[in-house]
């Protein structure tokens, strides 16, 4: 493999999950009476807070997941569609097996505050091959799941 090397692929950029017409009911009735507590608390803000957040999650479930990302990697960085992330502002990567439930996941640790990592479905080439590719550019780190991580996966975000 040379510097040009560049590996591509398209992927999800997230699973499109059916949410049943109860799991919106639900959500509707806890931004209610969570704002609702909140007014009876005299906090109108917290309320508001909460009733965007209820839409804006209500909005986001919706409507229908993109369904594809490019992928691509090469000397400069990470392409996902049209965002370059690149190497310098990459601190780790970890490449998560295979399970039944899903594909080889590159996890990308970025120099973020919010949402560190981006985790990007392997779908066409071999993982090793990647993991090949990206230790020429960064080094490798076992990704340790953060409770945000862990709370999305609960509710199937």
């Amino acid at each position: 493999m040379d510097n040009s090397t560049v590996l591509e692929w398209e992927s999800y950029s997230r699973k499109d999950v059916k949410r049943s017409e109860d799991w919106f009911w639900g959500l509707i009735a806890i931004a209610f009476f969570a704002a609702v507590i909140s007014l009876i608390f005299g906090n109108i803000l917290l309320a508001i807070i909460i009733g965007l957040a209820g839409f804006s999650l209500y909005q986001h479930e919706r409507h229908p997941a993109d369904a594809t990302m490019r992928v691509k990697i090469d000397k400069r960085g990470i392409l996902l569609n049209k965002d370059l992330h690149t190497y310098e502002k990459v601190r780790s990567f970890w490449i998560e097996d295979t399970t039944e439930e899903k594909p080889a996941t590159l996890i990308v640790h970025y120099e973020r505050i919010f949402v560190p990592n981006i985790h990007i479905p392997i779908i066409g080439p071999d993982p090793t091959e990647v993991r090949r590719l990206l230790l020429r550019y960064g080094e490798e780190e076992k990704h340790v799941k953060t409770l945000t991580e862990t709370i999305y996966e609960t509710f199937g975000f």
